[in-house]
């Protein structure tokens, strides 16, 4: 599956409805070392690293797809950035990944202006939501042809401010990623029941607002009497898939909504004697919360975080080639 090893410590995929990638941890900490200060030389003086080459010799060439990638920001609170997006139509549409954005009210940020954004449709075999901003002659990416994109060519992912976040190379080419059943992040009773006995914490039962004594009786329209049949119901969903839950609490039934999420980045691994070791965000930061399912996609090792996805990913003639869809680590 990794193309160079010492470059893939994580896995970035590229989807492919107008295009889109999935971006991972990869030769972070040697671009890293080119560009961070180096040692004190002598009393109080800092020499500087010389700049980071790869991003030098892609930034004319990103620039056209720079302006054309905004931020996705949250529409209340701190507006905090969501995700990149990509504009694809001069007046006012925007690409960019769904389940980073939710059901969130979004702004869009066109030069110093946060523009208040509506979904106009969504892709879930993509992950991807189409935005429309009010705006008019914005600049749009240029497309280039997916099927082309070779193993090993040069890609770079673009920011909002026009410049790139990094550059990398193609690792593994078209193909499918299979979806992954996703979890709410439950434990169950041990009696065979669809009783809640633990809620771990920052998991997306936990943010639903499920508690260790609930009795989950329907997952969607489907209805739950046992341990197997949540499980098996829950498994016919992805991550990033959202459920409704009907659950029993004492004499009360309510109803919650649920983003499913990744395994490993819900419960952490285990190490051999059973207690739990390192997650992998600890060891490669957070993942995206969708980042499998994707009918045709691409690796490549450009360093992004789940909040950089959703912008263009640009091939050296600064044609885009797909958008940043998800980090997996």
């Amino acid at each position: 599956m990794l193309m160079i090893m010492q470059r893939e410590l994580s896995r970035c995929v590229a989807v492919l409805l107008l295009g889109a990638a999935l971006a991972g941890e990869a030769t972070a900490q040697a671009r890293r070392a080119t560009s961070a200060p180096s040692r004190r030389a002598g009393r109080g003086v800092m020499l500087a690293a010389p700049a980071d080459p790869v991003k030098g010799a892609f930034a004319e060439v990103v620039r056209p797809a720079g302006r054309a990638t905004v931020a996705v920001r949250s529409a209340r609170g701190a507006h905090d950035v969501l995700a990149l997006g990509t504009i694809v139509g001069a007046d006012g549409f925007i690409v960019t990944k769904a389940s980073e954005i939710g059901d969130a009210a979004v702004t869009c940020r066109i030069g110093q202006k946060d523009l208040p954004a509506k979904v106009v449709a969504t892709s879930r075999e993509n992950d991807l939501v189409l935005l429309k901003i009010d705006a008019e002659h914005l600049p749009v990416v240029e497309w280039a042809d997916a099927k082309k994109v070779e193993v090993g060519q040069w890609v770079a992912s673009t920011d909002a401010d026009g410049g790139i976040v990094d550059a990398g190379v193609i690792g593994v080419g078209r193909r499918a990623i299979p979806p992954r059943s996703g979890v709410l992040g439950i434990s169950l009773a041990a009696d065979g029941s669809a009783h809640v006995m633990q809620v771990t914490p920052g998991s997306p039962a936990e943010s639903a607002g499920l508690r260790a004594g609930d009795l989950v009786e329907k997952i969607n329209d489907d209805a739950v009497d046992s341990r197997d049949t949540l499980v098996d119901t829950l498994q016919k969903y992805g991550v990033g898939d959202r459920v409704a839950l009907t659950v029993k609490r004492g004499t009360e039934r309510l109803t919650v909504g649920a983003m499913l999420g990744e395994r490993n980045a819900t419960f952490g691994r285990q190490n051999r004697g059973g207690r739990r070791g390192i997650s992998p965000q600890q060891l490669e930061g957070p993942v995206s919360r969708r980042a499998a399912g994707f009918a045709a996609a691409f690796q490549h090792d450009c360093v992004l975080k789940p909040g950089e996805c959703g912008g263009p990913l640009v091939d050296v003639n600064g044609k885009v080639v797909g958008i940043n869809i998800a980090r997996a680590g």
